[in-house]
């Protein structure tokens, strides 16, 4: 494409994304930003194809967060999809172009073992400077609900699905439907925990009447 035919096409571009697309004044600023830099990197768009794998491999080298170099790539694959929609060219070199990047798996943050036992703590000083029933119901519920993800792991999805024919006191044990609608038998391992679940069930006269423990 020709520098004053680009340079026009940047110029109606942006002009839709504001008044048809509506985006906001930070995101076109970080559009111009992205497209100025692969212009400025790409200078014959003879290969085109050729030029967008070797602007990914430099996108790659220069930047180590991968959001980074998804955000870029995205910026410049819209622009020529609008090329495209508006029929200034055939068809958007990306449809060639494999442009999907691999993350690194990041494993989630823990808890701190001394937050833990703030949190605990906290619990425990809620149930004893209750003044009402009702706080000291929902006390004992909080310290039932954090109990029981900390000694099982189950998720918070799963947790609030637990039904009150899901928990076996006798057996100590919890019955969990996971993804996928897959069942699976934990122990509740912790006696406290198990004692606070007691507590609460006896507690709220509600949970007798429903079928969903919390």
């Amino acid at each position: 494409m020709e520098k004053e035919k680009l340079v026009k096409a940047l110029e109606n571009y942006f002009e839709d994304c504001k008044f048809r697309k509506r985006l906001n004044n930070k995101t076109i600023k970080a559009y111009k930003i992205d497209l100025n830099q692969f212009f400025e990197i790409v200078n014959n768009l003879d290969d085109e194809v050729k030029e967008i794998n070797e602007y990914i491999h430099f996108l790659n080298k220069k930047y180590s967060k991968h959001k980074t170099v998804k955000r870029k790539l995205a910026s410049v694959k819209a622009f020529y999809f609008y090329l495209e929609y508006e029929e200034i060219i055939e068809y958007s070199p990306f449809n060639k172009v494999r442009t999907k990047i691999k993350e690194p798996h990041v494993l989630q943050k823990t808890i701190q073992k001394e937050n833990i036992e703030k949190i605990i703590q906290y619990l425990f000083d809620r149930v004893s400077s209750a003044k009402t029933d009702f706080q000291t119901i929902i006390s004992i519920r909080n310290i039932a609900i954090i109990g029981l993800l900390f000694s099982t792991g189950i998720r918070i999805s799963e947790l609030c699905n637990i039904k009150v024919a899901d928990i076996n006191f006798n057996e100590k044990t919890l019955k969990i439907f996971g993804k996928g609608s897959k069942e699976r038998i934990l122990y509740i391992g912790n006696e406290t925990v198990v004692d606070f679940c007691k507590k609460y069930k006896q507690l709220n006269e509600y949970v007798a009447e429903n079928d969903y423990f919390f």
